[in-house]
C-alpha cells in the first residue's frame, strides 16, 4: 500500500457514539507509542458519506498505523490488568502485577507514567495542544 499522511476511516460512522469513542481511542493509542507522528483527526466534509480522516505528520501506510494502534492498545491493556475482574485464582491483582514479565512491566510503567502526565497537564497546555 502507498504511504500517505491522510487516512480515511470509512468504517466509523458519524452518528455512532461508539465509533466516535473508537476514534478517540485510536488517536490516544497512536499518540502514546508514536508521538512524533502527531496524529490528528477531522471530519471529511468534501466527500460523501461523512467520515473521519486520520492524519499524521509523516507519510505512513495503513499497516504502520494499525501496528502503532495495536502497540498502544497493548500498553493500555497492560496498564489496566491489575484492575480487571474477576480476580484470578493466583490471588490479588497486586500479586499478579509482580508476576508479569519484564517487557509487560515496562509497558505498564510507560502507560502509568503517561496517565500521570495527562492528569497533571496544566489547562493552558491542554488548550494549546501541547
Amino acid at each position: 500500500m502507498t504511504a500517505t499522511t491522510i487516512h480515511r476511516l470509512d468504517g466509523l460512522e458519524p452518528d455512532n457514539l461508539l465509533a466516535f469513542l473508537a476514534l478517540l481511542g485510536l488517536l490516544r493509542a497512536v499518540e502514546l507509542v508514536r508521538p512524533e507522528w502527531q496524529p490528528r483527526a477531522y471530519w471529511d466534509m468534501e466527500k460523501a458519506p461523512l467520515r473521519p480522516i486520520f492524519t499524521t505528520r509523516k507519510p505512513m501506510t495503513p499497516e504502520e498505523v494499525s501496528r502503532a494502534a495495536l502497540d498502544g492498545l497493548l500498553i493500555f491493556r497492560d496498564a489496566l490488568r491489575p484492575f480487571s475482574w474477576p480476580r484470578s485464582k493466583q490471588g490479588s491483582a497486586k500479586k499478579q502485577l509482580f508476576s508479569l514479565t519484564d517487557p509487560v512491566k515496562e509497558r505498564y510503567r510507560r502507560a502509568v507514567s503517561w496517565r500521570w502526565v495527562l492528569m497533571h497537564q496544566t489547562e493552558e497546555n491542554v488548550w494549546c495542544g501541547n
